[in-house]
């Protein structure tokens, strides 16, 4: 809850796209799921995507 006080809530609101993420990386550490290269390129696409978001937030607030 503290976090919605200090960043804005879109901000936060995008955070929640990384939970796929999370539980991708913990899935293959903790119970050795198979990492594979769709995963890779899903994942690589969820952390671009919120860069860019982001970025472009900033971009436009300036």
């Amino acid at each position: 809850m503290r976090l919605t006080q200090l960043l804005p809530a879109v901000t936060v609101s995008l955070s929640f796209l990384l939970v796929p993420v999370a539980g991708v990386l913990l899935s293959t550490i903790w119970l050795d799921e198979a990492f594979t290269v769709t995963l890779a390129i899903g994942m690589a696409l969820i952390i671009s995507g919120l860069l860019f978001q982001l970025n472009w937030q900033r971009f436009r607030s300036s």
